[in-house]
């Protein structure tokens, strides 16, 4: 995940003890430092739009290893190393809450939790409290950068396609139908970035619905 001013990258990998741990460093790779310490565990991390805080996935400290499950959100800032637990989900989840994406304004965080094999997008005030569910049967959603716009991976499992709504969820529809996963908004709130089956990165118009192959990952 890039920065707000795209000068820092924040990105997950191994520490020296090979457990994951949310990293930064400069886009040319220099002055790396590892900024989160959860002995069980850290992933898929997002920036604050004020580029002072980013959220990520992780355990509450009871858990006894990373695969422990549930995962919950944590919101880390970055000026104090201080973190605060966003999401509370119970033992009985399956994976729990992962993928936060912080919302345009910065107020709230869109989550996916999986509850025993119901899998859904909510969103929750970065403070914490009471979620609400945005779409059900959804995965990895993430809003436009105007606010307008929600996209999510259709249905209960990676792969399904991908799907836009509302800000609240309402008036879903399917933008791309098939193998379509992981999509990412460019700046303008004009198109959606995201992976396929076949290791290709595609952009789709959202307006048209017309894609374009612009990379493929991996050699």
């Amino acid at each position: 995940a890039v920065s707000p001013d795209g000068t820092m990258v924040a990105y997950t990998s191994q520490n020296e003890a090979g457990t994951l741990q949310v990293f930064i460093a400069s886009l040319e790779g220099t002055d790396v430092q590892q900024v989160t310490h959860d002995p069980k565990g850290a992933a898929l991390p997002d920036w604050s739009p004020d580029g002072e805080a980013i959220a990520y996935q992780g355990h509450p400290s009871g858990n006894d290893a990373f695969s422990s499950r549930p995962n919950n959100i944590f919101v880390l800032d970055l000026a104090t190393g201080e973190t605060s637990q966003v999401t509370y989900e119970k033992p009985k989840s399956e994976l729990g809450a992962i993928g936060p994406q912080f919302s345009p304004d910065g107020a709230s965080i869109v989550y996916e939790v999986n509850r025993g094999g119901d899998v859904d997008v909510r969103i929750v005030p970065v403070t914490g409290g009471k979620s609400v569910l945005l779409v059900r049967g959804a995965a990895l959603g993430t809003l436009s950068p105007d606010g307008s716009t929600l996209a999510v991976g259709c249905g209960r499992r990676l792969g399904g396609g991908i799907c836009i709504a509302h800000a609240d969820g309402t008036n879903q529809r399917v933008l791309v139908s098939g193998s379509a996963f992981v999509p990412k908004w460019s700046p303008d709130s004009t198109r959606i970035a995201y992976n396929d089956a076949d290791n290709r990165i595609l952009v789709v118009d959202v307006a048209t619905g017309e894609t374009t192959p612009v990379a493929e990952v991996g050699g």
